[in-house]
Order: structure tokens, then C-alpha cells, then sequence
């Protein structure tokens, strides 16, 4: 491909990755202010309800870091062609 094209790639990605790291922190917050809320919590309800709270936001943690795994291949690959066509053309 062209360096042009390459480096399109290379913006895009890290434009997604950008966004998927945003939303693991948010998630991470949320995720350690149910955490914190389960400890403090006096009834064993509001643990209960704490605690799927949790759950579910380290759920959605992992499939956001599995996407991340992806878009990084995704980037490393793209990477290794720009500088490939970078050293070729220059």
C-alpha cells in the first residue's frame, strides 16, 4: 500500500484506541466506586446490588481490553508497513 494509505491506518487506529482507553478509565471508576459502595454498604441488598454493579463493569472492562489487544495487532501491523514503505520510498 501506499504511504499515504498507511499512515490513514495508522491515524485511525489510534484514534479508536484513544476512545477505548477513555472508556476503560470510566469504567474502571465506576467499576472501584461500586466496590468501595459494597464494602460500605450495611445491608446485605445494597452489597448485593454492589456487587452485580461491579461484576458487570469488570465484565465490560475485559471485552474493552480484548478490543484494545485487537486494534493494538491492528496498529503494530500497520506500524511495520509505513516504516517499510517509509525506508522503500526513501
Amino acid at each position: 500500500m501506499s504511504l499515504t494509505k498507511e499512515s490513514a491506518y495508522l491515524y485511525s487506529y489510534a484514534k479508536k484506541l484513544r476512545k477505548i482507553n477513555r472508556a476503560i478509565k470510566k469504567h474502571s471508576k465506576h467499576a472501584d466506586k461500586h466496590k468501595r459502595r459494597h464494602n460500605k454498604a450495611k445491608t446485605l441488598t445494597e452489597q448485593d446490588k454492589h456487587k452485580r454493579k461491579h461484576e458487570s463493569k469488570v465484565i465490560d472492562i475485559n471485552k474493552l481490553a480484548h478490543e484494545h489487544r485487537r486494534i493494538m495487532q491492528k496498529l503494530l501491523t500497520h506500524y511495520r508497513k509505513f516504516t517499510h514503505e517509509l525506508k522503500s520510498k526513501h
